[in-house]
């Protein structure tokens, strides 16, 4: 198991799930895998919002923490994506996990039913109750229609084996302000690519990348230079990242992602309906953004 000490702080991609001909591709997964664990990631999500979760059987879901936990388990963390808008999935989703291995999980806001804030919070205890393993919570207002107030924010910084908050909206007000007024706050990943640099130098411990998938160790050397008090590292290398950044969320970010994989590792770019496949403006965007990463690869090999 891969050493613990100072969670939730670190670099952390999420994941996207592989498909081909309409199935989960575990060699196309596995090979994600190792690209991440090769290129310093300190942990990955898996079946979570980048996973196309909502799209996934139980049996799929179980199959790629599976696969996780057998290919990098013992030097990443492995994070299971288990949050869905029922409590009751959601925790028979948490007990799978931890029995297959997960390190940790990842809950999202539940969505569609639109919950009061005292009901989000029952259901986060609720699978919080039924497992042992850490959680963080993701709080994503663009996918879930919901958003984390201060005050459940508050309640979650109090609640034990709660470890820390997702933000795939990034908040800074909201971030500066828990932070100010909570005497142990409730440690903030960025869940945004875009807002990654005033996150961290707002307070954030960590972050949870979609660009993760394509330019792993672009992105962690960022993170690392942000950890390091290094602002000017950080400030080119992320000059760098920002036309994939850009490009990735020209569109649709998940699709977007798998069609750059595509190019990269040679994985399907396919999509499970409703997602479908990049306009041609936008893969043509996405595929300039990768010749840039090529480019700059080149001239450090040459300098």
């Amino acid at each position: 198991m891969p050493d613990m000490r100072g969670w939730p702080e670190g670099f952390y991609t999420d994941l996207v799930t592989p498909f081909r001909n309409g199935a989960v591709d575990l060699a196309g997964f596995a090979k994600l895998l190792q690209m991440q664990r090769d290129q310093g990631v300190t942990g990955v999500v898996v079946a979570g919002l980048a996973g196309e979760a909502t799209s996934l059987t139980q049996a799929e879901r179980s199959d790629l923490v599976s696969m996780a936990i057998s290919c990098v388990g013992r030097e990443v963390r492995v994070i299971a994506g288990v949050g869905t808008h029922c409590t009751r999935s959601s925790i028979e989703q948490a007990q799978q996990a931890e029995a297959l291995g997960a390190h940790a999980l990842l809950v999202v806001l539940p969505y569609y039913s639109k919950p009061t804030m005292q009901g989000v919070a029952a259901h986060i205890a609720a699978i919080r109750d039924a497992v042992r393993l850490p959680i963080l919570v993701a709080d994503a207002p663009a996918r879930t229609g919901i958003r984390a107030s201060h005050d459940l924010l508050a309640a979650l910084s109090r609640m034990p084996g709660i470890a820390g908050l997702v933000d795939y909206g990034a908040d800074l007000g909201r971030l500066a302000e828990h932070r100010h007024t909570e005497v142990s706050p409730l440690p903030h990943l960025c869940g945004n690519d875009l807002a990654g640099l005033p996150f961290a130098a707002s307070g954030g411990v960590g972050a949870v990348s979609l660009a993760g998938n394509v330019a792993p160790r672009l992105v962690v050397s960022r993170h690392h230079a942000l950890c390091r008090s290094n602002p000017h590292a950080a400030v080119s290398l992320n000059q760098k990242l920002l036309p994939l950044c850009l490009a990735l969320e020209r569109e649709h970010s998940i699709v977007a992602t798998k069609f750059a994989l595509s190019r990269r590792l040679g994985i399907s770019p396919e999509v499970r309906l409703p997602l479908v496949s990049l306009e041609p403006e936008a893969e043509r965007a996405l595929l300039c953004a990768l010749q840039d990463l090529d480019d700059l690869a080149l001239r450090r090999r040459v300098a």
